[in-house]
C-alpha cells in the first residue's frame, strides 16, 4: 500500500495556515503569562505608583488609607483583571491550537479574539496619546524610555509598546490564518 502526501497547492496553504494558528495559539497563551509578571513587576518594585493609582481616582475616599492597603486593594483589583485576560488568552489559544491540528474549534474564540484586538489597539494609542507633548505636539523621549523622575506610569514605557504592538500583530495573524483554513477547507471539501 502505498502512502502519499497530498502536496496540492490548496493543501500545502491549508497545512502552513494550521501551523501559523498552532505556534500563534502558543504565542497568544504566552502574552498572557507575560500580564502576569507585568502586574507582579508593577506590586513589587513600583508601589508608589500603585499608591497612587487609587488616590489619584477619588482622593477623599482613598486619602485616610495606608500605602499597605491600597496595595492589598490594588492586588486584589489586579488579580481579578488579570484572570479574567489570561482566562480569556487560553481561551483563544487552546482553540487556535486545536484548530491548528484539524479539530473543531468554538466560533467564540474569534469573538474574544476580536475584543482582544480592540483592546490591545486601544492600549497603544493609549501609550502613544500619554507620550504626546501637548503643548510641543511632539514625543516626549524621556517618557518613552522611562528616564524621567516623574516617569512612574509604565504604559508608556517602550518596551510595553513593543509587546503590545507584538500582541496586535499575533492577534492579527491568528485571524487571518483562521479565516483562511475555513476557506480552504470548505474549498477542498467541495472537490
Amino acid at each position: 500500500m502505498d502512502r502519499f502526501i497530498d502536496n496540492s497547492p490548496d493543501r500545502i496553504k491549508l497545512r502552513k495556515h494550521q501551523n501559523t494558528l498552532v505556534v500563534v495559539g502558543v504565542g497568544v497563551i504566552a502574552m498572557g503569562i507575560e500580564y502576569i509578571f507585568e502586574l507582579l513587576g508593577l506590586m513589587l518594585f513600583d508601589r508608589e505608583y500603585v499608591a497612587n493609582f487609587f488616590r489619584e481616582m477619588n482622593p477623599e475616599f482613598f486619602a485616610d488609607f495606608s500605602d499597605g492597603f491600597m496595595i492589598l486593594l490594588f492586588a486584589i483589583f489586579a488579580l481579578i483583571v488579570l484572570f479574567l485576560t489570561v482566562s480569556v488568552r487560553v481561551f483563544v489559544g487552546v482553540n487556535a491550537i486545536k484548530e491548528g491540528k484539524g479539530g473543531k474549534p468554538r466560533f467564540l474564540y474569534l469573538v474574544f479574539t476580536a475584543i482582544l484586538i480592540a483592546s490591545t489597539f486601544e492600549s497603544i494609542m493609549y501609550g502613544l496619546e500619554f507620550l504626546k507633548d501637548a503643548e510641543n505636539n511632539s514625543v516626549r523621549l524621556d517618557l518613552l524610555f522611562n528616564t524621567a523622575a516623574d516617569s512612574t506610569n509604565g504604559a508608556a514605557s517602550i518596551s510595553t509598546l513593543l509587546i503590545c504592538i507584538i500582541s496586535l500583530v499575533l492577534l492579527t495573524e491568528l485571524v487571518y490564518a483562521s479565516i483562511m483554513s475555513k476557506i480552504l477547507r470548505r474549498k477542498m471539501q467541495c472537490k
